[in-house]
């Protein structure tokens, strides 16, 4: 068992992406039942059941995933999971196609490294609040202090703060940016990273 477990780890995130693929066409499968007017529960059953044959597939080590994997499968799995107590078929309906827009999928990401008392890191900071709504589901902007979490900072050998890092879907590091920058600026590498 063990070993099945590891080589599912070791599967490359396309592959885990190939997987979600059962999933994507049970929750399209109930959308189609609501509009012909048929019974949703056990297409509902059968997309929850897909989902769980995908967590167990991904594990719970996400460390070779792309960055942000982990928090969307614990917001699918909650959402799930939520579906039991919603009694109305169309409220089911609608929160389950709702999902479709949540499923895990590699996403750009930008890193941003920022550290205590540091004043160019708060100008980033409304810099990229900015543009984190623009680009909302599309790609992730996180924030990690490196006071806090030194070994991110080991692991990207972070020296100067703040310091920007642009990674592709898959979680290759692209570009690095170790300076203030604009909004247009950030904005031109992440439209990079998302037709990488």
């Amino acid at each position: 068992m063990h070993l099945i477990l590891a080589l599912l780890l070791a599967i490359p995130p396309e592959s885990l992406a190939a997987r979600l693929e059962p999933v994507r066409q049970a929750v399209a499968q109930v959308a189609t039942l609501a509009q012909s007017g048929g019974t949703d529960s056990p297409a509902v059953e059968d997309a929850a059941r897909e989902w769980s044959s995908f967590t167990a597939a991904a594990g719970s080590d996400t460390s070779a995933l792309p960055e942000g994997w982990a928090g969307d499968t614990r917001l699918i799995t909650s959402r799930f999971s939520a579906l039991e107590s919603l009694g109305r078929k169309e409220t089911r309906v609608a929160a389950l196609s709702e999902l479709l827009y949540w499923l895990p999928r590699p996403k750009p990401v930008l890193l941003k490294f920022t550290g205590y008392q540091c004043e160019k890191c708060v100008v980033m900071e409304q810099v990229l609040d900015k543009v984190a709504a623009e680009y909302e589901g599309r790609a992730r902007i996180r924030t990690i202090d490196v006071n806090k979490d030194e070994a991110a900072a080991r692991q990207r050998k972070i020296t100067v703060v703040p310091t920007m890092v642009f990674l592709d879907p898959t979680g290759k590091e692209v570009s690095r940016v170790a300076r203030e920058m604009t909004e247009a600026e950030v904005r031109s590498r992440l439209e990079l990273l998302l037709h990488h």
